[in-house]
């Protein structure tokens, strides 16, 4: 295939956000005193690429109003102390930009969130296009959650056949596949290998980090 599109996941892809971002959601269920399963861990793993008030809802049973004023208190601390990025990022989004890929991000975050996070690492420029949570309402693994970057690589002349898409989550491989969009999952995430291959990825597609993305590139 001829790549000339990258869409980009932002968390456990781009930032290191992911193991360490799970110990901020549980440190603040503990200061507010809430009741979590024994197993907070898995069920928080197992949804993660829900958007986070979502997430926090579905995991610690809460309701709506409680789980969104919980998120506003986690994007509080993420944008006030940012988690790093993953190691080589910078460098690969500027190869990449450098060899003439067009570059989209799509996250679950909230655009205000993300823009300051995006903007503290000096990020925003490397991207051609940015799509967040407030830019349409279904979420991964709906297909449908491509919508608007798909729109935006046709008005650029892109064929969904030469985009590839980088996620960290078995339900960023469901929602690339229903649509035929080659996904590579990376693994600094919270997942493994074994959950992507149970999740019908192919080995060939699976990468160490992002750092790995030029190298699979060149090879197909």
């Amino acid at each position: 295939m001829k790549v000339q599109a990258v869409i980009f996941d932002f968390d456990g892809v781009i930032i290191d956000s992911t193991h360490r971002g799970m110990e901020r959601a549980i440190q603040i269920a503990e200061k507010w005193g809430l009741k979590m399963p024994a197993d907070i861990r898995r069920h928080l793993k197992e949804n993660w690429h829900m958007p986070g008030a979502q997430l926090i809802e579905t995991c610690l049973k809460l309701d709506s109003e409680t789980a969104h004023k919980f998120y506003q208190e986690w994007e509080t601390i993420d944008s006030s102390r940012p988690l790093p990025l993953v190691k080589g990022s910078v460098e690969i989004l500027r190869k990449l930009g450098a060899r003439g890929f067009k570059i989209f991000l799509l996250t679950s975050r909230n655009r205000k969130n993300l823009m300051s996070v995006l903007n503290y690492f000096h990020l925003i420029p490397f991207f051609d296009f940015i799509q967040a949570k407030d830019d349409w309402v279904f979420v991964k693994p709906d297909p449908r959650v491509f919508s608007p970057s798909l729109h935006k690589l046709s008005q650029d002349g892109i064929d969904i056949g030469n985009c590839i898409y980088i996620g960290d989550t078995p339900a960023d491989f469901s929602a690339a596949s229903q649509i035929d969009i080659v996904c590579i999952s990376a693994l600094t995430g919270l997942h493994d290998c074994s959950d992507f291959l149970q999740a019908g990825q192919r080995r060939e597609n699976i990468i160490s980090s992002i750092a790995d993305l030029p190298k699979w590139i060149e090879g197909h």
